[in-house]
């Protein structure tokens, strides 16, 4: 008799419940003696460790979830077009939610979003499938440091510099952006993949049910992040979890092409890290 399919959708609903209930309970017997800073980097910490104590625990290869340095050079460029692509739902998308006066957390704003998202991924993909084999990893190590140094050197210049802008950087590109992709990408995706394979194809990308299940995820955790029973929160973000799904769809597709968590991390932390770091020094509504 074959093994029950759908083990591993069991397995990683479980660890994404466990994980949610447990950051929330922490944060509500917490919240009187943390600061919001302790809080937050609390957080980050914990989206780092669960998959790899997970994965240490159950003596799986980390290489297969996607934490490996092969091809480091090739994935480091991967990760700054990814960034530039990003421009699009950073960019245009929420010009035109301000234009029109909405937020990311209303109607409005998430189908915009999600439709610069659906584009950003077409472009991406695209893009990869003509990627050149010439890298040049120096320039690309400079680009990236310059690129998260540039709200706090900006910060220098405009004496406005603050604890805030920095730990605003610090959070969002190594907690946000490579912490969450080793918690959705890393662990859920690869865990799916294992059981039910890749067998689909777009635009000369690999996937499977994994990608889907992922995003998913990563959608339903945007949800939740108004609800906390601990502390009396109940409401639920529901438009903000629609566009998160098909960014987690566009960072899904990037560690199917690589093979790697270090192109999806950089597209997803190096945007916001810049993009929040200035919000923070400029004191812009985001």
């Amino acid at each position: 008799m074959s093994a029950m399919k759908g083990k591993s959708i069991i397995e990683v609903t479980s660890f994404f419940a466990l994980l949610a209930a447990f950051g929330r309970w922490r944060y509500a017997v917490t919240q009187s003696v943390w600061s919001p800073l302790t809080q937050s980097f609390a957080l980050g910490l914990l989206m780092i460790l669960a998959p790899v104590l997970l994965i240490l625990i159950t003596r799986r290869s980390f290489e297969v979830y996607g934490f490996t340095l092969k091809g480091w050079q090739a994935n480091l460029d991967v990760g700054l077009k990814g960034y530039l692509a990003r421009f699009l739902p950073w960019g245009l998308g929420y010009a035109i939610v301000v234009k029109l006066g909405g937020s990311y957390t209303d109607p409005t704003g998430a189908v915009v979003l999600s439709a610069a998202y659906m584009l950003a991924t077409a472009v991406l993909l695209r893009v990869l499938r003509k990627a050149s084999t010439k890298n040049k990893p120096v320039s690309d190590l400079l680009l990236v440091s310059g690129l998260l140094l540039c709200p706090i050197l900006v910060g220098l210049a405009l004496r406005r510099l603050t604890v805030a802008v920095i730990t605003t950087v610090v959070w969002q590109f190594i907690f946000s952006g490579f912490g969450e992709e080793m918690i959705y990408r890393g662990y859920i995706q690869s865990r799916v993949n294992e059981e039910f394979g890749r067998p689909w194809e777009l635009i000369g990308v690999r996937f499977g049910p994994g990608l889907i299940v992922a995003a998913l995820a990563f959608g339903l955790s945007h949800v939740a992040n108004t609800y906390n029973p601990w502390v009396g929160q109940y409401s639920l973000s529901w438009y903000w979890g629609l566009w998160t799904f098909f960014a987690g769809l566009f960072f899904g597709f990037i560690r199917e092409k690589t093979g790697s968590l270090l192109a999806a991390g950089l597209a997803h932390g190096l945007p916001d890290a810049v993009g929040e770091g200035f919000a923070v020094l400029l004191g812009w509504r985001i």
